[in-house]
């Protein structure tokens, strides 16, 4: 079984929250399974288009993966067809592809923008690491169109 939760930033708080994504009445909450009982309804408010769901993944570090954010996505070692390649690391935007039903990332590149599954199970490097190093949100100049890492 799968943990299906959010986040979403809360501007009055100025915090991100994490739980259940609730939409009432058109404004957009993001609450813990328990409500605090020294909590309103505005307390767990958040913007829309921050909202996030979790993928389900965990970076190298441990720390949950959501849409929005920004990875540093670095393979080592990395052989094709038994022709090593050199190593890289890429800047890597996660979001959820509604036509493929899947979490997905996009790197952007100078040749264009790579994109793929969300699946950190790569066979052809010895050495694959994927790290969060932001979100779009709070570092939007972490991500240059047209930029490589």
């Amino acid at each position: 079984m799968r943990t299906i939760k959010f986040r979403g930033f809360n501007a009055k708080n100025n915090q991100w929250l994490y739980g259940s994504h609730i939409i009432n009445r058109g404004k957009n909450f993001v609450a813990p399974d328990e409500f605090a009982n020294d909590k309103t309804w505005e307390d767990y408010e958040v913007e829309p288009e921050t909202v996030g769901q979790f993928t389900g993944l965990h970076d190298k570090n441990g720390r949950e993966i959501y849409e929005g954010d920004i990875l540093l996505w670095t393979r080592k070692n990395v052989h094709i067809e038994g022709r090593p390649l050199q190593d890289f690391s890429h800047k890597c935007i996660v979001y959820y592809d509604n036509d493929k039903c899947a979490f997905q990332f996009r790197c952007e590149l100078r040749c264009g923008a790579c994109v793929g599954y969300l699946d950190f199970d790569d066979d052809r490097a010895d050495e694959s690491f994927v790290e969060v190093i932001g979100n779009v949100f709070d570092n939007p100049g972490l991500i240059e169109k047209g930029g490589q890492e």
